[in-house]
């Protein structure tokens, strides 16, 4: 009989409305302080920009160099009291249009601003560099017709010079003999031609010396 009377107290007390509290709404009015920079770059590379960007604001800023990028050329400019967001702007329209900035200011993923960039232009694949000259031996013949030096016979000599260093191809150094004219053709990188004239002026040294001795 005690429980039945309490259970008649209690029941009233179950019926009555449920008071909603409302919950304070989280102050998202404390956003994350907006870094902002001061730099002065004379001109130069990517690379001198991101020397500048280390000694000046690195301790504020992460800046993110991508493949093919470092060479880039970026003109000088002056920028005072500027975001993230304005310095990517600038590089926007400073760099070339293969470049492509990326940037994202400081919050709860990122402890620093971040700024990418990311070069689109593929390397081209580019063949070495080869000269073609051609070198008089008319007067180197005549000076020596007494020896018998003949143009095969320089030209054998300047290849032998370029096989001395074991790293050089043959194939690098194409000569051909224009017999009417007594020109030598000379063809391969600029180290060929080096060493063309290095062994002509040596030639023709030689025989002048000879001639001068025996009179």
């Amino acid at each position: 009989m005690t429980h039945l009377i309490r259970l008649l107290r209690i029941l009233p007390l179950l019926a009555l409305p449920v008071l909603s509290v409302p919950l304070t709404a989280e102050d998202t009015s404390a956003q994350p302080e907006v870094a902002v920079f001061t730099i002065k770059f004379e001109g130069g590379t990517l690379n001198d920009l991101e020397h500048v960007i280390e000694e000046s604001i690195g301790d504020r800023l992460n800046f993110v160099l991508g493949p093919r990028t470092h060479d880039l050329p970026v003109p000088p400019f002056n920028l005072q009291a500027v975001t993230v967001r304005d310095l990517a702007k600038t590089l926007e329209v400073l760099l070339p249009q293969t470049a492509e900035i990326g940037w994202t200011e400081s919050g709860l993923d990122y402890a620093l601003p971040v700024l990418t960039v990311v070069n689109h232009q593929k390397t081209p694949v580019s063949s070495p560099k080869t000269i073609t000259q051609a070198f008089a031996l008319a007067e180197i013949v005549d000076l020596s017709s007494a020896e018998k030096i003949t143009a095969s016979y320089i030209a054998a000599a300047i290849r032998e010079a370029w096989l001395l260093d074991p790293n050089r191809k043959a194939e690098d150094l194409r000569l051909k003999l224009h017999q009417s004219t007594e020109l030598l053709i000379v063809n391969g990188p600029p180290e060929a031609i080096n060493i063309t004239e290095n062994v002509l002026g040596s030639i023709q040294r030689s025989i002048i010396f000879r001639k001068n001795a025996q009179n």
